[in-house]
This record gives C-alpha cells, sequence and structure tokens, in this order.
C-alpha cells in the first residue's frame, strides 16, 4: 500500500534538496552577472579563477560526504547516536587535513603560481582574492564537510537549504552595493558566506538536531 505520510516525508526532502541546488546556483551565478554590468567581460575572468583553483582538491573531501550520507541513515536505523557525532568529528578533521597542503601551498606560494600560470597583468587582478576563496573553502567546505553529508543523511538538510538561499542573496547583495570597491572586497564577503553558513550554520544544525553541544562538537573537531 501507498502511504502518504512517506509521500510527504519523500516530498519534503526532495522540495529541500531542490532548494539547496537554487540556492547553490543563484551564488554561483549572480555575481559573474552583475559584474559584468559594471566591468569589462575579463573581470568574469579574474572573480572565476580562483573560484576555479579551489575546486579541484574540493572534489576529495566532498567524497566524505557523500560516502556520509548512507552511513548515516545506517547508524540513525540502529539509533547509534554516539557513532554517528564520532563520525562527523572524525570525517571533519580528517578533510580539513586532506585540504590543508593545499591550502597551505596556495596561500604561501599562490600570488607567484598564478602570475607565472596566466602572466603578470592576469595574475595581479586574481592574487588578492585567491586568500578569501582558499581560507573559506578550508575551513568552512572541508573543515565541515562530513557535517553536510551528516545533515543530508538524517534528512535535516532543510538547515543548508535555506542557509545556500541566504548566502546566495548576501553575496549578490554586497556584489549589487560593494562592487565600485574593487573584485577583493567582493571575495572577502564570499568567504564570509562561506564560513557563516557552511562553516558555523551547518555545525550548529547538526547540533540541534543530535542535541549535542555546538561548542564541544566544534572543539572536537579541532583536536
Amino acid at each position: 500500500l501507498v502511504r502518504i505520510s512517506v509521500l510527504r516525508e519523500m516530498a519534503r526532502y526532495g522540495f529541500h534538496t531542490n532548494v539547496n541546488a537554487g540556492g547553490t546556483l543563484l551564488l554561483e551565478q549572480t555575481p559573474p552577472v552583475l559584474i559584468a554590468r559594471s566591468f569589462p567581460e575579463s573581470a568574469v575572468g579574474y572573480f572565476a579563477l580562483p573560484q576555479r583553483i579551489v575546486q579541484t582538491p574540493l572534489q576529495m573531501v566532498r567524497t566524505v560526504a557523500e560516502v556520509l550520507n548512507p552511513l548515516t541513515a545506517e547508524y540513525l536505523a540502529l539509533k547509534e547516536r554516539a557513532k554517528l557525532v564520532r563520525v562527523g568529528i572524525l570525517g571533519n578533521r580528517y578533510s580539513f587535513v586532506l585540504y590543508a597542503p593545499f591550502a597551505l601551498f596556495i596561500l604561501t606560494w599562490g600570488s607567484d603560481l598564478v602570475r607565472l600560470w596566466v602572466g603578470s597583468d592576469f595574475g595581479a587582478q586574481v592574487a588578492p582574492m585567491l586568500p578569501y576563496f582558499v581560507f573559506g573553502s578550508w575551513v568552512a567546505l572541508a573543515g565541515q564537510s562530513a557535517t553536510i553529508g551528516i545533515l543530508f543523511g538524517l534528512g535535516e538538510h532543510r538547515w543548508c537549504a535555506w542557509g545556500m538561499v541566504a548566502e546566495a542573496l548576501v553575496v549578490s547583495t554586497a556584489t549589487a552595493l560593494l562592487l565600485d570597491r574593487g573584485l577583493a572586497v567582493l571575495s572577502m564577503w564570499c568567504g564570509a558566506g562561506m564560513l557563516a553558513n557552511r562553516g558555523l550554520l551547518s555545525a550548529w544544525a547538526l547540533c540541534h538536531s543530535l542535541r549535542i553541544s555546538f561548542w564541544s562538537y566544534l572543539w572536537s573537531v579541532c583536536g
């Protein structure tokens, strides 16, 4: 028999998944469009390159989130909340460490590397933006990758979904209002948005769902 309650749960999960995807799309596409309206087309390339640089190594840690989604469902069915918390802590910690060599390399030699790669003129525009994207992706996207995967596994990803929408709106508003101050300032807002939403909000959402201490969870992830 078809159960209405199950269909309702599936619809709720799918709705928030689509909201998350829409927020991600809005976050990725709105700033380049606004930049192109106010600056030469080359400025879109300046803004896009730092994001492209951090995306490839992030694929390694995103695998952690993909693995944790079904594992979360298993632990939830077995009511093993303590194991679930430990998996989140260790998953975040090892993802952070896995991303660390790349992040430290780019933070140290990224400016020189970009100038060597794409030329001094292009590199001079890109270099000031690199630290904000690298640090934000290191702490938030890598450092809380397991948290986000667990939230999806728990079906509590509405926090991720609406957080992505809020982050996209904040970054889009900052792009519209602060673009005349330069791309580096906009990159700073992008990094701050990552830290606030996918770093702190996602960790708080997991702690709220599992009824554990937020600060203890963060401290445990740090080691």
